[in-house]
């Protein structure tokens, strides 16, 4: 079972500004909202916002997985227990040190 939304205020006026925006929104528009995903207590912050955004109409919710301290058996426990869709976008970051991934 998925935990009831519970949203910031800062969250709570971008989804009332999307909601009202809503109306103006051609049946062919939807906003795209990117949901960003990194280790794994972000897979338990985005879950809740994805199957609430997943059943509207103005918007399309999209996941993207950063891939940062990516172990494949573990992000699929993640997504299967959260009951996730596969990302739309994975990144593939990795793992390394922090020179490692940000060096250019």
């Amino acid at each position: 079972m998925v935990a009831p939304l519970s949203l910031d205020a800062g969250l709570r006026r971008t989804v009332s500004w999307y909601l009202q925006r809503s109306t103006e929104l051609e049946p062919h528009e939807s906003a795209e909202i990117h949901l960003i995903a990194r280790p794994r207590p972000n897979f338990m912050k985005i879950a809740p916002l994805y199957h609430a955004l997943s059943g509207e109409r103005w918007c399309r919710a999209m996941i993207v997985h950063t891939g940062q301290h990516y172990d494949y058996n573990m992000s699929a426990s993640f997504f299967r227990d959260l009951k996730l869709p596969e990302p739309d976008f994975h990144l593939e970051v990795g793992s390394g040190s922090h020179a490692e991934q940000t060096a250019a």
